[in-house]
């Protein structure tokens, strides 16, 4: 699966939490998720219930790989 930098702006822009609600503390916390597993997630969540752990670990994904 491939992840990409509009996908994870596009989740971002119909979350209910577009930016962090409090200092976070949960780094890693999806960490043991796959792609799929993430992606799918997200789209379950997004506009219903907060995404921001979510996309924390969608955003560490992109810049490990250079995107």
């Amino acid at each position: 699966m491939n992840l990409s930098r509009e996908e994870l702006d596009k989740f971002t822009s119909a979350s209910v939490d577009p930016s962090a609600p409090k200092p976070v503390r949960k780094s890693f916390e999806n960490v043991d998720l796959t792609d799929e597993e993430l992606v799918h997630r997200l789209k379950e969540r997004t506009g219903v219930k907060p995404t921001f752990l979510l996309r924390q670990e969608y955003e560490r994904r992109l810049k490990q790989r250079g995107i």
